[in-house]
């Protein structure tokens, strides 16, 4: 079962995309996704360097810290 988890304590081991929680986001997504009621997705980048980030924290639409929880998308049965 997926679970939240607060990205203040933890943050994804790997890259990929995952739901997010982030209520001060409010668009701006070059991917075209939308934000609805803080609940959006996003991809997290865990580089070889040590740097980690949240696509939608970074680059031409930057909102740091935005991402609150976030959670591994939930796989259909």
């Amino acid at each position: 079962m997926n679970k939240w988890h607060s990205a203040k304590d933890e943050l994804p081991e790997k890259t990929g995309w995952y739901l997010v929680y982030a209520p001060t986001y409010s668009g701006g997504s070059s991917s075209g996704l939308e934000c609805i009621d803080g609940i959006m997705f996003s991809k997290f980048n865990a580089y070889k360097n040590g740097v980690k980030n949240w696509s939608i924290e970074v680059g031409y639409h930057k909102r740091p810290n935005c991402v609150q929880y976030w959670m591994e998308i939930p796989r259909p049965f």
